[in-house]
């Protein structure tokens, strides 16, 4: 039997991290959410998210920062990391940082479509 995909949501606003949780578990979705990099740092300690979805202002370490923090880590290196921010501006030094973008404010809709197809691309690459 599969297992539903695991999805870690980085967001510092609780509201917006609700709302996400909210909108990916009724899509099927497990989820777990983390307020800051340290909190998600010590999240991933114990869970293996099939996708993290990074807000990038985040207090203290930013989500750029923390993505590429990732991105070097064997264990976390493959985990795909989707920029979920009304900050991001395409062109920045972020843009390479990350798997994909979901700008906010978004749609359960949206949101939902985007983490399939952003899970479906990571299964094709790894396969």
């Amino acid at each position: 039997m599969n297992r539903p995909a695991l999805i870690l949501v980085v967001e510092d606003n609780a509201g917006s991290q609700m709302l996400a949780t909210v909108a990916l578990e009724a899509e099927g979705f497990r989820v777990v959410g983390a307020d800051s990099a340290e909190e998600a740092r010590r999240m991933l300690r114990v869970e293996r998210p099939d996708l993290i979805l990074m807000d990038i202002q985040l207090p203290g370490m930013d989500g750029v920062e923390f993505t590429r923090e990732l991105k070097s880590e064997p264990k976390t290196a493959r985990v795909p990391v989707v920029a979920l921010s009304a900050h991001f501006v395409a062109g920045t030094t972020g843009e390479q940082t990350f798997d994909g973008f979901i700008p906010k404010p978004w749609t359960p809709e949206v949101l939902g479509r985007e983490v399939r197809a952003h899970l479906s691309n990571a299964a094709e690459t790894t396969a």
